[in-house]
């Protein structure tokens, strides 16, 4: 028996191990595109508001002494700040992702022995967890999900554990902190609030069913009132006032962010994606969120599990939850595998507890068919992921990916900043870059100014670039030359934006301009502006 514990314990160790060297990369290095904080805006909303708050303007994105609110929940924000306290360089997200990481497959493993999985299917099934795509490449993304997987999975385990005054306080704040961390999780909320405190109505008794509820309302109000303060009021009525949620499902036409009308064509995609098909992208890439069979394989199990006491409660709030966050999600415009990341774990458990159904049955012959089939899909997935997993730590440790974005910024400081040291006033450079990703990097020698009004924040350029007249570029372009000011464009950041292509060439045609630095292989090109004679 020693020799078996022993055996479980190496084998889970490789899986410790084998995750670190999926998350081994050096975030500061020029080898990675951590540097280049994708996707945009939503990952400078987090970062900035952080650094700000450090710098004591608030949750709020700042620059030059001017402040813009932030449209992101703050809990994300404020977990980075200890981060930055160590050394204040936005890159420093990483490891407080890495960290979320490794708690979140911890909470995984403990539900799992709650649940009292075999440590057989315990094994596979977080072999399968911590070496999905999305668990080793989402932390390189400063995005609140890296946090809201460990508290979904938080949740998961509050209310799988004992009932206790304790265990309600902490339930309560576990609620609040899945809603401030990503706002579309209030379908979660409600259910778990809902299916909580109807657990404490059913199995406590007396005053201990009083108390137990009373404080898990109680504390739930409390904590939302203090992080909260009314900007979810606020936030419904301007969905209310902005999209039609009730709209039929026969028009979308003028549906706004969210809508009914969305949901048979987004519903179907979801349901793909969570059952192994080719269903939806997770931003920009395109891996199926579940691999088949797996995805069919959960669903079968919750579903011979709500026939199994033990194993009840589990499958009803998994179900509930996938249900729930789905419908909700399938009426917004835009669907994304990223607005149900969060799900990932919480499905793989639900795997867990179908084989371990099969594992529990009497008959022989289930047993067994439950053996080949866990066996076979072992087997499948190493196949199928040996050449994937290969990759991702030959990349981590021999290979490189280039942050062109960073150097960008890095080529601007090389070349203006001894321009600046000669010039009586600061340059300016004309960028399609966000200026808050310029600030991360920047020497500080030269203030920016927007390329295109087409660019990101798009209302909001007096707080993100200064007070100016932004009615006419040319002419804004135009004040500064005539004020004597050094003026220089940047071409990197135009992308697959045609706007922005266009705003350029008017650029171009409006003024002379004269290339003093090549980089990038031509994409990070550094001109001069001056007046055509």
């Amino acid at each position: 028996m020693k020799h078996v514990d022993l055996l479980f314990k190496l084998a889970f160790l490789s899986l410790f191990l084998l995750l670190s060297l999926l998350l081994f990369r050096n975030p500061f290095s020029v080898r990675t595109l951590i540097p280049n904080f994708e996707p945009y805006p939503d990952s400078l909303h987090y970062i900035t508001s952080a650094r700000c708050f450090l710098a004591g303007q608030g949750f709020s994105l700042c620059r030059e002494g001017r402040q813009l609110e932030t449209s992101v929940p703050p809990l994300y924000a404020m977990s980075l700040i200890p981060f930055f306290l160590i050394r204040n360089d936005p890159r420093m997200f990483y490891f407080a992702n890495v960290l979320f990481t490794l708690i979140s497959v911890g909470l995984f493993f403990v539900i799992l022995r709650r649940l009292k999985i075999h440590r057989i299917i315990q094994f596979a099934t977080v072999f399968f967890y911590v070496t999905h795509q999305y668990v080793y490449w989402f932390p390189t993304l400063a995005m609140a999900e890296n946090l809201l997987i460990p508290t979904m999975l938080l949740v998961v385990y509050l209310f799988l554990a004992p009932l206790s005054k304790k265990n309600a306080i902490f339930s309560a704040f576990a609620m609040i902190a899945l809603y401030e961390i990503k706002y579309v999780t209030f379908p979660l909320v409600g259910l778990f609030g809902a299916l909580y405190g109807l657990r404490i109505l059913l199995e406590q008794k007396g005053r201990d069913r009083i108390k137990i509820f009373g404080l898990f309302v109680c504390f739930f109000v409390i904590i939302f009132m203090l992080f909260d303060q009314g900007k979810s009021i606020r936030a419904i009525f301007e969905i209310a006032k902005s999209s039609q949620f009730v709209q039929s499902v026969e028009s979308t036409s003028g549906s706004g962010y969210f809508s009914t009308a969305y949901i048979p064509k987004h519903f179907p995609l979801y349901l793909r994606s969570i059952f192994g098909k080719q269903g939806l992208a997770l931003l920009w890439r395109a891996e199926p969120f579940i691999y088949a069979p797996l995805g069919f394989m959960i669903f079968a199990g919750l579903v011979l599990a709500l026939f199994k006491k033990e194993h009840r409660r589990a499958s009803i709030y998994i179900l509930g939850a996938v249900f729930s966050q789905v419908l909700f999600l399938s009426s917004f415009y835009a669907p994304d595998s990223r607005y149900i990341l969060q799900l990932l774990p919480v499905l793989y458990i639900g795997l867990a507890i179908g084989f371990q159904v099969m594992w529990e049955n009497q008959h022989r012959m289930v047993r067994y068919c439950g053996y080949a089939l866990l066996s076979l899909v072992l087997v499948w997935y190493l196949i199928s992921s040996a050449t994937r997993l290969r990759f991702a730590i030959a990349l981590n440790l021999k290979y490189a990916e280039t942050p062109w974005y960073y150097l960008s910024v890095q080529k601007l400081n090389e070349v203006i900043d001894p321009i600046a040291k000669k010039s009586e006033k600061q340059p300016v450079v004309i960028s399609a870059l966000v200026p808050y990703f310029v600030d991360f990097y920047s020497s500080k020698s030269y203030r920016l100014l927007p390329l295109s009004p087409h660019q990101e924040f798009p209302y909001a350029k007096t707080e993100v670039w200064g007070d100016r007249d932004y009615s006419d570029f040319k002419q804004m372009y135009q004040a500064e030359l005539d004020a004597g000011v050094p003026v220089y464009v940047s071409n990197y950041g135009l992308g697959n934006v045609p706007q922005l292509h266009q705003s350029f060439q008017e650029l171009n045609s409006w003024f002379l301009l004269t290339k003093i630095a090549d980089g990038c292989y031509d994409l990070c090109n550094v001109y001069q502006v001056t007046e055509k004679q």
